[in-house]
């Protein structure tokens, strides 16, 4: 008899330096649009997505990380966790990519408000939102697909002897 078991998302400690930066940004990119304060605290919250993004990939292929339990010997979740891998790299290349443009910004803004910049000059901050909003959802889909796979990798029963 195989046990069906629901399939739910693990839920991620608040605690996960990952999800905190997820919710950071998220909360960044909400806040008041336009004025320098938010395109520096939207800025600081992309580092720390950096930061936290590099720790959760070297973290995922430790012996007790992530993967831990995903039964590579399995062709399928070897292909995913590879998949991962390959997701996590893109999504640490889109927030080096959305940094390079709000330090472009914050220097535009910067430079407006000296009186050195031309009026011409200003930056396309609506992009910026819009590349911040897509990367907070990349992040989280690839958290859903990291959760399920590791409840997939636990709960399938491949055909014990019934």
């Amino acid at each position: 008899m195989t046990l069906q078991l629901e399939r739910m998302p693990i839920p991620r400690s608040k605690q996960d330096p990952l999800t905190c930066a997820i919710d950071q940004l998220e909360d960044a990119l909400e806040g008041s649009r336009y004025e320098r304060e938010w395109i520096e605290g939207v800025n600081a919250a992309v580092i720390e997505m950096g930061t936290a993004l590099r720790k959760h990939m070297k973290l995922a292929d430790l012996p007790k990380g992530l993967f831990a339990e995903v039964d590579e010997t399995r062709p399928t979740l070897a292909r995913q966790i590879h998949g991962l891998c390959g997701d996590h790299y893109d999504l640490l290349v889109s927030t080096i990519f959305l940094h390079d443009e709000i330090q472009h910004a914050a220097e535009v803004i910067r430079a407006g408000r000296d009186g050195t910049g031309e009026p011409g000059d200003l930056p396309d901050l609506e992009t910026i939102i819009q590349r911040g909003e897509r990367l907070v959802a990349d992040l989280r889909q690839v958290q859903d697909a990291e959760n399920k796979l590791v409840l997939e990798s636990v709960t399938t029963d491949i055909g014990v002897g019934d």
